[in-house]
This record gives C-alpha cells, structure tokens and sequence, in this order.
C-alpha cells in the first residue's frame, strides 16, 4: 500500500499494481476535509479496478491474448471513470479557490479612495519594519498598501502579498487557514492527476496490442 503523500517519482509506475491508502489524506494531513473524502472516493475507485487487473492478471485459464482483450476493456472504463472523478473533485477545488480569493479581495478593499492615498503615503514613507507593524496590526493599512501598485511603494508584488497574509493571519484565521489548506489541496490534486495517468500507463503495458490487432470478436 502507498501513502500518496510519501508517493515519489521513481515508484510511480508501480502504484496501480499496489493499490492506493487515501485514509492518511483526511484534515489531519492538512488537507480540506473535502479533498481528505474526495481521496477515498478516488482511493475505492483505484483499487476497485486495481482488483480486477489482478484477477485478469491472476486468471490461469486464459492466454495472454485473451487477457489482453480483458485489459484492453479495463483500461477504457478504468480510465474514463478516474478521470471524470479527477474533473469533477478539480472543479470543486476551483470553486473553492474562487472563493477563497474573493474573499481575500473583499477584505483588502478599501472604498475610501482619499483615507488609502494618505495610509499608503504614510506606509512609504516609513521605514521596512514599521510597515509590517503597521500592515499586520491595522486592516486598513494592508487595505492601503493593496490599493496602489506595488512599486509604488519600492516593493516586490511578492513582498506585498506576504505582508497581505501576514494581516490576514491575524485578522481572518480562519480565511488564512483555508489558503493553507487550499495549497495542500492543489498538491494532492496533482497528485490524483498522476495516479490516473498512472492507471493507464500500467494497463497499456500489459497489453498485447499485437494480438488485439488479429483478434475477431
């Protein structure tokens, strides 16, 4: 059994043979409880046709063409299945995204276009760590420093975003601990992906295409 989270390179390929353990990718591997369930949805779909690859595999009764035939027929419903589960948990995750960046522009608007040129003036012209004490302890601050372009006040977009989140830490947790998560997600996302890829790289290596090529049905 792989746990996807340890799943590197070079073993990949095997991953189809072995099956999948998706139980360590609930809340407490850091990701969502919505990526942690969609796992095991995706982990029982994997090894249901893991299953029947073995049992095709394991078959003594039929010839290798024959089981090519078997696996030609796995393959496609395998790799259909997997891959509208993957779209489907992928556009969930999307939309949590949207979300999540909605909210973050929310909260570091700020309306009163006179009251940020005079806090963005106040931020440039004050020295580097006073204005991270002044964006992470004052909403309107990093609301100020989001108005303008970042070179406006001598910063990388890289170095706003930072102190963005650090005033978000601070003042919405819990939006701060759903980007976390979010980040975690997408890797784990990547991950599924490779696993269906995965999925019809190793039934395509046990086909005989040859044999498939004379076969009549």
């Amino acid at each position: 059994i792989i746990n996807k989270h340890n799943q590197s390179g070079e073993n990949s390929m095997n991953t189809f043979t072995t099956g999948l353990n998706a139980t360590a990718q609930k809340r407490g591997f850091q990701t969502s409880q919505n990526m942690g369930n969609s796992s095991q949805l995706f982990a029982d779909k994997f090894n249901k046709h893991v299953n029947s690859f073995r049992a095709i595999q394991a078959d003594q009764t039929r010839t290798r063409a024959e089981k090519s035939a078997l696996l030609s027929k796995l393959e496609k419903v395998a790799n259909r299945e997997l891959e509208i589960y993957f779209e489907s948990t992928a556009q969930s995750h999307l939309a949590r995204s949207l979300s999540a960046n909605s909210d973050r522009e929310s909260y570091l608007s700020i309306s009163d276009k006179a009251v940020a040129l005079e806090l963005a003036k106040h931020i440039k012209g004050s020295k580097d760590e006073v204005r991270g004490q002044l964006v992470a302890n004052d909403p309107r601050y990093a609301q100020a420093l989001n108005s303008m372009p970042s070179q406006y006040f001598g910063l990388s977009q890289e170095t706003v975003d930072s102190m963005s989140n650090r005033s978000i830490a601070k003042h919405k947790p819990e939006l701060y601990s759903s980007f976390q998560q979010l980040s975690f997600d997408q890797k784990h996302l990547d991950n599924m992906k490779n696993f269906v890829s995965d999925a019809k790289r190793s039934l395509v290596a046990n086909i005989d295409s040859e044999a498939l090529e004379t076969r009549f049905e």
